[in-house]
């Protein structure tokens, strides 16, 4: 997969040194209480200084197939293997936690002492033990439930820049057959928070039934990046953090889907939430603002009727404002116009 722009893409992937493939697909070398290892190389990322890459597992229903097991080398022979660096370098281990919380694996790393490690090579490798048949998939988790990004790879000191990766997931199956493809859309192609984002999973299909009822897709779910699960051919769904309020943010949304012969299929792809017009509470006011850079704003409009006081003034003083102006949101230097009904000693007063 090449970038116009930037030459060959970085590249994070879960990978199979049996097979020499994220496709961890086989009948005979993964029996039922075999071991194997899966690596999770990175390619063409440059000079790095450090990772921190989450990882899930176990992500279908019924039994779990495969089991992670935590060996204390995980980090031996790869780019920040603690007992290789140069001389004046040494590795920081930030975390090195498997299956805390269950079926999720996290690894962070960084050098220390001015060096950096080559962009191409084996970050960390996992023991797993096999205990059923069936499929399972080894995925790199992309964001964080509050839409931020989570699997993250940094370039060197001073700027320690993080480098834009294209990760691939892994697949295990140690029984025969074809899996399904999932694929889906969505839209509106660019939301902003609050907007119903429609998700169209029935262009999935089997294979090996593609022409039967429902391209031969027996089950959907939906794993949504806020921490929802759905499930059906087509869903619906307003991104949110906690307590159902509306998020921001680049949010995964997994697809999973099975035939009928039980084997899974799945997608993952990012959607971007755009915050659109900021929200802020206030006491005293109500509207909106608009943010830009300094000096990109020269110029406002507004029109309106101005309020008449219906009721008689009383004792307090009361006052209601509308108005435009640039950069009195949240700066004491303002520029604004607007027009004043207000109670004031008890007499009504309409001014500009």
């Amino acid at each position: 997969m090449l970038n116009a722009t930037n030459g060959p893409q970085s590249i994070l992937e879960v990978w199979s040194p049996d097979v020499r493939s994220s496709n961890m697909t086989s009948t005979t070398l993964f029996p039922v209480g075999s071991q194997f290892t899966a690596r999770v190389n990175v390619t063409n990322a440059g000079p790095i200084a450090g990772f921190d890459v989450f990882l899930n597992y176990n992500l279908t229903f019924g039994p779990d197939v495969i089991q992670a097991v935590k060996t204390g080398d995980e980090l031996s022979g790869g780019l920040f293997d603690p007992s290789s660096q140069p001389s004046g370098c040494s590795v920081l281990v930030i975390k090195s936690e498997v299956n805390l919380p269950p079926d999720r694996i996290r690894f962070a790393a960084i050098l220390q002492g001015g060096c950096a490690a080559s962009g191409t090579g084996t970050l960390f490798k996992i023991l797993f033990q096999v205990v059923g048949n069936g499929a399972d998939f080894i995925n790199i988790v992309r964001t964080t439930s509050l839409g931020q990004r989570a699997t993250t790879i940094v370039g060197p000191a001073p700027l320690a820049s993080v480098v834009p990766i294209q990760p691939l997931d892994g697949r295990f199956q140690n029984v025969p057959g074809t899996p399904p493809i999932a694929r889906f859309s969505y839209g509106p192609s660019y939301p902003v928070k609050g907007d119903l984002v429609h998700f169209v999973g029935s262009q999935s299909y089997d294979p090996d039934n593609s022409t039967i009822i429902g391209n031969g897709i027996r089950k959907y779910l939906w794993l949504l990046g806020d921490g929802t699960l759905l499930d059906g051919a087509n869903q619906t769904h307003i991104f949110v953090f906690p307590i159902l309020i509306p998020a921001s943010g680049n949010f995964s949304v997994m697809l999973i889907v099975w035939d009928f012969a039980n084997l899974p299929g799945d997608i993952t792809q990012i959607v971007s939430v755009s915050p659109g017009i900021g929200q802020a509470g206030s006491f005293n006011w109500s509207g909106y603002a608009v943010s830009s850079s300094p000096g990109s704003i020269t110029d406002v409009k507004g029109s309106w009727i101005v309020p008449g006081i219906i009721e008689s003034c009383g004792t307090t003083d009361k006052y209601a404002s509308i108005w435009v102006g640039i950069d009195g949101f949240n700066s004491p230097s303002v520029e604004q116009t607007g027009t004043d009904s207000t109670c004031i000693g008890g007499v009504k007063s309409y001014y500009s």
